[in-house]
């Protein structure tokens, strides 16, 4: 036997679902405390919603122990169902007169109602069952048909019967239908949603924050790589000329002094960039590592705080979870630009305008791409959130994460401008700009 609670609930056999009631009861928390009061009104078989408002009150009464019990929970259990009242039965006494035609489609929407049935498509079965008794109500005689009609509905022949030939309990039947499977659906949620725990997420947050030191650690050293890259073809051209003049005996003094000024300037251009080249992409790493895994997390508590307050069923750490998996690809992506642009203007030799527009670009559509896959990740992460309270969520829980995200960039270029002050004291960086 199955020990799933999600796909107990969910059987067409009332015995299954039983058993699932037991499982969720065992939770005695609210999560389950809900799930158990929407099978005590809408599972379609009377023995297990008595099973499961049983199981209702023992877990209400755990958490009153625990004061956890609100009075709407507790008047929710307590009371009973309204009976609905007495229809007058619609069917016909006897058998009536039926067309071929009417028999033929009847027999196809039966058979149709089967399949559907064996794919749990119950809601689509009573549709098919009932258009078949509306074309032809002689098939409440029929043996076969009968099977298949208490094995949908889960009632007994003749309830059966008038549940698929009255609109009114077709209806109750089908919003019951609708009903279990929300139930059954939020129950998969919650199910997944704890799978991941904050031991688990350690190593997601762990893995984003690697992209994110790693990925601006090779950023900041692209660029004095490329610099160096462009002042080394820019020294094979100085030879290049020199040799074209016939050696450096043949210049001028003007040219000569030239030449000896711009080769001093790179050499101290050479020292700055080898004096704060690694120091500087080690503290511009960490700022990004301590900007990325705190932002998403305070995104993630934020966003779980709102969708709480929302009604909505989920835990922070699947929230972070989700956040986590719709940046790593992204943040990837933007780590790529910027390594990738200074291989453009240095070693490519592209125009610095061109190369700027044409990563900008790319950079709007990747972050674009970003926005849709985080509100994404939050609707996932809870049950029932639309896209508007997604976006909600998104755009309130964004404000801490952007907080943090300035305040170590803030941070970071202090650090940064204290670190520099000292070297453009030293070497005379304006006599480079001749280069």
């Amino acid at each position: 036997m199955s020990t799933d609670p999600a796909k107990l609930i969910r059987s067409s056999n009332p015995k299954d679902r039983a058993n699932g009631i037991k499982l969720v009861a065992r939770r005695k928390d609210e999560r389950a405390l809900r799930i158990l009061m929407q099978l005590s009104q809408n599972d379609e078989d009377p023995n297990v919603r008595q099973f499961a408002r049983k199981g209702a009150a023992y877990v209400a009464k755990k958490l009153e122990e625990a004061g956890k019990l609100d009075d709407i929970a507790d008047a929710a259990i307590v009371a009973e169902p309204e009976p609905e009242p007495e229809e007058e039965a619609l069917l016909p006494e006897g058998e009536v007169e039926v067309s071929e035609r009417n028999i033929e489609r009847a027999s196809s929407y039966v058979s149709a109602a089967f399949d559907q049935n064996m794919n749990e498509q119950k809601d689509k079965a009573i549709q098919s069952l009932s258009k078949a008794m509306q074309l032809n109500p002689n098939l409440r005689f029929d043996g076969y048909f009968t099977s298949v009609a208490t094995s949908v509905t889960g009632l007994p022949a003749e309830e059966a019967f008038m549940t698929l030939y009255s609109d009114k309990k077709r209806k109750g039947a089908l919003d019951k239908v609708k009903q279990g499977k929300m139930s059954a659906s939020a129950a998969e949620h919650m199910q997944e949603a704890e799978k991941h725990t904050w031991g688990s997420l350690t190593l997601d947050l762990g893995i984003i924050g690697a992209v994110a030191f790693l990925g601006m650690l090779f950023a900041v050293l692209m660029l004095p790589f490329a610099i160096n890259s462009r002042i080394n073809t820019f020294e094979s051209e100085i030879a290049a000329s020199i040799e074209e003049a016939g050696g450096e005996s043949e210049l001028t003094p003007e040219a000569s002094a030239t030449i000896d000024t711009t080769r001093d300037n790179i050499e101290l251009l050479r020292e700055i960039l080898g004096f704060i080249g690694l120091p500087l992409a080690g503290i511009m790493a960490v700022a990004s590592l301590l900007g990325i895994v705190p932002g998403l997390v305070a995104f993630g508590a934020t966003g779980h705080a709102i969708a709480s307050a929302m009604g909505r069923e989920g835990t922070m750490p699947y929230m972070i979870y989700n956040l986590v998996n719709a940046y790593r690809m992204p943040l990837f992506l933007i780590y790529a630009l910027m390594i990738l642009l200074p291989i453009l203007i240095f070693i490519a030799g592209l125009p610095p305008r061109f190369a700027l527009i044409g990563v900008t670009f790319i950079l709007v559509i990747v972050i674009l791409f970003l926005s849709f896959r985080v509100n994404s990740g939050i609707r996932q992460s809870y049950f029932g959130m639309n896209p508007i309270q997604a976006s909600l969520v998104y755009f309130i829980a964004g404000i801490p994460y952007s907080l943090i995200v300035f305040g170590v960039a803030f941070v970071t270029g202090l650090v940064v401008s204290g670190m520099l002050a000292p070297v453009f004291e030293l070497i005379p960086v304006e006599e480079i700009t001749g280069l």
